[in-house]
């Protein structure tokens, strides 16, 4: 299993600011990004998307919610402090390795959008990863 970076989760309490900063500085592209009918439109949310060229999402600007995990029973808050997330071709495999090693991961499964199945763990540092794949 080889794991690619598939996006960066960078917090901000300004989004459109650091969206501009992305934007007008490094010259990103902000992308709009459709989520799973019934939850807030990124608008609402505060979040803005930038495609790095490659066709991703590869850097996520957020508004950090302190309630987003308990929202989502989740053990840990994946926009507070960020974190980086990594696409894989068999997020089951992925899931083994970490029962394997008796990681916790919350299986948030496809909460976000319909064609990405999502988990979050921890390094041994405590950083937030997001392991997801791509669901056909």
């Amino acid at each position: 299993m080889q794991a690619r970076i598939h996006h960066v989760n960078v917090p901000a309490h300004d989004v459109r600011l650091v969206a501009r900063f992305y934007s007008e500085v490094l010259g990103l592209t902000e992308v709009a990004m459709p989520v799973k009918e019934g939850l807030a439109t990124p608008e609402q949310q505060q979040i803005a998307w930038f495609d790095p060229g490659n066709g991703l999402t590869g850097l996520h600007v957020v508004l950090p919610q302190a309630d987003f995990a308990k929202q989502f029973n989740m053990f840990l808050n994946p926009i507070t402090h960020g974190h980086v997330a990594y696409t894989v071709d068999d997020i089951e495999a992925a899931k083994r390795k970490l029962d394997e090693r008796g990681v916790y991961y919350a299986d948030l499964r496809n909460y976000l959008k319909s064609d990405l199945y999502q988990i979050y763990t921890t390094d041994p540092e405590g950083n937030v990863v997001e392991i997801n794949q791509e669901l056909r």
